[in-house]
């Protein structure tokens, strides 16, 4: 295992791109959001399906023949990824955070930089490791979804009453 190999990698994958990120929105007064997210917006989602796909074939045989063992490490990832959502709302309704507020930390306390970790397990650990993080990328994916679909919902009451149209 290379440490430093990892913290570099880290740093070109996280810290460049995210810091150019910002300083092009600083730049632009914001602008960028507005012209490039749109454009850009369906490259990433393929970009995002290619790793999750590339780093789900190393987990193949683990899925094949699963044991209960490896029941147990998706049931703890999916009890974590779920607890991430549970505490930030928590917390967010205790520091008495509004609805947009608490939206933003719920997601931000459910969702984590899993491609990252998929890319460094795959590079660095054993293919087992891979097992954890694949798992812990579909539930956080499908998570985030239903988790989306229920505020939805929710607000949708609340948009339609405050429209002046009833619920049929």
């Amino acid at each position: 295992m290379s440490p430093w190999g990892m913290m570099l990698q880290l740093i070109f994958m996280i810290a460049i791109p995210a810091l150019a990120a910002m300083a092009l929105n600083q730049y632009t007064k914001g602008r960028v959001n507005e012209t490039l997210k749109p454009k850009l917006a369906p490259f990433s989602k393929v970009a995002l399906i290619g790793v999750v796909t590339i780093n789900s074939t190393r987990i193949a045989p683990y899925m094949k023949h699963l044991t209960p063992t490896l029941l147990a490490v998706a049931l703890c990832i999916l009890c974590l990824a779920i607890s991430g959502y549970i505490v930030a709302i928590i917390i967010a309704r205790l520091i008495r955070q509004d609805g947009p507020s608490t939206i933003s930390m719920m997601y931000n306390g459910g969702m984590r930089n899993i491609s990252a970790g998929a890319v460094l397990a795959a590079q660095y650990f054993p293919a087992e490791v891979m097992f954890p993080v694949m798992i812990g990328t579909l539930f956080q994916q499908v998570l985030a979804a239903i988790v989306g679909i229920l505020i939805s919902r929710k607000s949708q009451p609340a948009e339609l009453a405050a429209a002046g149209i009833k619920n049929a």
